[in-house]
């Protein structure tokens, strides 16, 4: 981040930016988070998964 140039007790507007995206889509940091379909498998019914067994 731009630490040099920016306001002393204050976050700068490209800072916050960049805090909100990482908040918003990290899936490693707690809180809502802005899904896209596309982004995930969904699938509607019983999932039909071969049963494995280890002998």
């Amino acid at each position: 981040m731009d630490y040099e140039i920016g306001y002393i007790q204050e976050f700068t507007p490209q800072q916050r930016a960049r805090i909100r995206h990482v908040l918003n889509y990290c899936s490693l940091i707690p809180g809502p988070k802005i899904r896209l379909a596309s982004t995930h498998a969904t699938y509607n019914g019983v999932a039909d998964l071969p049963i494995r067994t280890m002998e």
